[in-house]
Order: structure tokens, then sequence, then C-alpha cells
């Protein structure tokens, strides 16, 4: 069960971030924050839950990370550079 809320969690915030993209808002960007979050702490518990598959989860984690973070920041610029 913790699998499948974490799958849609992380699938949730990938589709909220690539919204945010085209139409910024600094509630949108919260709220996604808040979805890296929880995924990050579903995730971190799972980890905790099967250490042996700690090495694969980590580098999915980050490569996660990696997109989601850049997806915000592309949105965050287009966001203030709406608001100048």
């Amino acid at each position: 069960m913790v699998v499948f809320a974490h799958v849609v969690i992380a699938l949730s915030s990938l589709i909220y971030a690539t919204y945010l993209f085209f139409r910024p808002s600094i509630k949108g960007l919260r709220a996604s924050s808040g979805l890296v979050a929880l995924t990050l702490v579903s995730g971190s518990y799972l980890v905790l839950l099967q250490p042996s598959h700690m090495v694969s989860a980590c580098m999915s984690g980050l490569a996660y990370l990696a997109f989601v973070s850049s997806l915000m920041l592309a949105a965050y610029r287009r966001y203030a550079k709406q608001n100048i």
C-alpha cells in the first residue's frame, strides 16, 4: 500500500510540476514543494522497510529529484519574469 501511495504522489508531483512550468504561481510552487517532500518522506520510509534495495532506490530518487527540481526552478523563473 505504501508503494502505491509513493508512486501516486511521485507521478502527481511530476505532472503538477510540468503544469506549473506552463502556468506558474506561487501557491502552485508551494504545493509542488509539498508533493516533493511527501515523495521523499515516503521513499525514505520504503528504503527503511527494504534496505536491500537502497542503491537502486537512491539512484531513482536522485533522478526524480533532479528532474522535478529543474522543472520547479524553471517555473519559478517564469513566474518571476511575469511579475516584474
